[in-house]
This record gives structure tokens, sequence and C-alpha cells, in this order.
């Protein structure tokens, strides 16, 4: 009868352990799923900042290389109407010239 008890706590402990050993698989089960989604996130957010961070160095490149076309544009403008102008000087000079004869 002794053996038969003991078995039978023996029996109640590895019920109660095998309780334990679930109930902490679970938690763990939960704990590394809840970890997981807030890696997912947090890795979501770090792209999210690095794209806008690129798209502002983008920005920035395009801004820069537009007012550099813009002012080399501006500055070829200006000597062609320089040069227009001397020719038309020029030209008319000739014409005035002409016409005097």
């Amino acid at each position: 009868m002794e053996k038969l008890e003991r078995v039978l706590e023996a029996e109640e402990r590895s019920r109660h352990l095998l309780a334990d050993a679930r109930e902490r698989a679970a938690a763990i089960r939960i704990d590394a799923s809840t970890l997981a989604r807030l890696t997912a996130a947090e890795s979501a957010q770090h792209a999210a900042s690095e794209a806008a961070a690129e798209r502002e160095r983008m920005l920035a490149a395009a801004e820069a290389s537009a007012a550099r076309i813009t002012t080399d544009s501006a500055e070829r403008r200006e000597a062609s109407t320089t040069e227009a102008r001397s020719r038309m000087d020029a030209a008319v000079t000739a014409v005035v010239g002409i016409l005097r004869s």
C-alpha cells in the first residue's frame, strides 16, 4: 500500500510539474510573440525613418542641382542678351552708315 501511495504521489507531482511546464511554455510563447511584434514594429519604424531621411537627401540634392541649373541659365541668358545687343548696335551702325552714303 505504501508503494502505491508513493506511486500516486509521484504521479501527482508529475501532473503538477507538467501543468507548470505548460504554463511556462505558454508564457514563453506569449513573450516571444509580443517581442516579435515589437521588433517588427520597430523595424518598420526604422525603415520609414531611413526612407524619409533618404528622401530628404535626394530632395536637397535635386534642389541644389536645380539652383545650379537656374544660375547657369541666368548667366547664359545674360551673356546671350549682351552679345545680341552688341551685334544689334553694330548692325544699326552699319545700316545708318549705308543710309548716310
